[in-house]
């Protein structure tokens, strides 16, 4: 199964009165969803997606959006983070989502 994980307010908690240029940075990780998450990965396809850098025009895009995936990237190995995909500025196909915006990490961690 491919299960699509959002990172913001999920696997990680972000202060969002911040502004973006510290927001992500300043992060700090969920462990009860880390173990979570690399339970899964043993035998299921995790999907990390966020929407970090959608917002992001004009032509330094491309800059921005490399920025925070290395960012991202770098948060998620620091993290013990196992999933096989990341995906910054663009949502994906999956079976299931799990994001802080429908169905509240919460339910999936007790």
């Amino acid at each position: 199964m491919r299960i699509c994980i959002d990172l913001d307010n999920t696997i990680c908690e972000t202060d969002e009165t911040l502004p973006l240029s510290v927001r992500y940075e300043r992060a700090t990780v969920k462990q009860h969803m880390i173990k979570l998450i690399n339970n899964w990965s043993k035998k299921h396809t995790i999907i990390i997606d966020t929407a970090r850098g959608s917002s992001t025009t004009g032509l330094n895009k491309y800059y921005k959006l490399w920025k925070i995936k290395t960012l991202t990237r770098n948060q998620l190995k620091s993290w013990g983070v196992q999933y096989h995909m990341l995906r910054v500025g663009q949502k994906t196909f999956a079976d299931l989502y799990i994001d802080d915006k429908s169905i509240h990490p919460n339910v999936f961690s007790k």
